[in-house]
């Protein structure tokens, strides 16, 4: 009769101990807490383009944990609004780079917890692009220590005729 009465105390602490564990896990994996921002300083995401212009931008790690964040570009002029109202039909694409503030190319930013980082979208206007239209890009990062987690933000560029300015 004894041994049936360890058995099911031992039973019991197995079974707290399993809870435990796995209660410890679940809840770690969701501490990572991956949470950042990505936006244009002082709002400015949006310019005029001859050749080539400058956006710059900054990185806020908002999660838990240090983290490295992939940055890339899409072309969503098809489902862009452009700040005039006019038709995206005939937005134009434009070639998007990521620089460091030193003017060298980045693909990737590591940032601890709550740390910031700032960097320049370089936007340039391939020969033979139509004068006055827009371009519509979302500027992404996504982190690496949350495969679904993902930021962005949209940037608008109109390339104008020189004798506008």
């Amino acid at each position: 009769m004894r041994i049936k009465i360890i058995s099911a105390s031992f039973r019991t602490n197995v079974m707290f101990l399993m809870f435990f564990v796995f209660g410890s896990v679940t809840v770690f994996g969701q501490s990572n807490n991956c949470n950042a921002e990505i936006s244009a300083i002082k709002n400015r995401d949006n310019k005029k383009v001859v050749t080539t212009v400058h956006y710059k931008m900054v990185i806020t790690n908002k999660g838990n944990l240090a983290d490295v964040f992939t940055l890339s570009s899409e072309n969503i002029n098809s489902t862009c609004a452009n700040i005039d109202g006019s038709s995206t039909i005939n937005n134009v694409i434009l070639n998007y780079s990521f620089l460091d503030v030193d003017k060298n190319p980045i693909t990737k930013v590591e940032l601890k917890s709550g740390e910031s980082y700032n960097f320049l979208v370089l936007a340039e206007v391939p020969v033979g692009t139509p004068l006055e239209k827009w371009s519509c890009i979302e500027v992404s990062a996504s982190s690496k220590l949350c495969a679904d987690f993902k930021v962005s933000t949209v940037l608008q560029t109109y390339v104008f005729k020189p004798s506008e300015e």
